[in-house]
């Protein structure tokens, strides 16, 4: 599942500390033999891990959006001056 970059509504991406995903199954079966068992469940895992990071880049979304909204309801009236 993949997330246009234009679809954030001027939200900027969270700052990554992740590391960039790497979809290769040839580095690990390099050093390590894995049984088919553990093969299916690294494969799971890692599909796992990339959907909690896009529910988590949607919370925090969803999150800075409330955020916004909030401090547009909180902040006071501005006065107006009509005309006489």
């Amino acid at each position: 599942m993949t997330i246009d970059p234009s679809s954030h509504n001027g939200i900027p991406p969270t700052s990554r500390t992740d590391p960039p995903p790497d979809n290769s199954d040839d580095k690990v079966s390099e050093s390590v033999s894995l049984t088919g068992e553990e093969r299916s469940e690294l494969m799971w895992l890692r599909a796992e891990n990339t959907l909690l990071r896009v529910e988590r880049d949607i919370l925090l979304r969803v999150a800075s959006g409330y955020a916004k909204d909030m401090d547009t309801l909180l902040k006071p009236p501005t006065p107006r001056s009509f005309p006489r």
